[in-house]
């Protein structure tokens, strides 16, 4: 089954860093992953994970 996570990060902070921390503290392995989506408006960087779930 497909799940989501959606990060999001301030125009200061690491999207990538926290794109990291948040598989290492849901334990999404590189293998589980589909995808990552990156996008940016405003002031805010999101970032969507797509996986599977195990």
């Amino acid at each position: 089954m497909k799940r989501t996570k959606l990060v999001y990060a301030n125009r200061d902070e690491d999207i990538k860093e926290k794109v990291k921390m948040t598989m290492k503290k849901y334990h999404i392995t590189e293998e589980d992953l589909i995808e990552i989506r990156y996008s940016e408006k405003d002031s805010t960087k999101n970032a969507l994970i797509i996986y599977n779930s195990r």
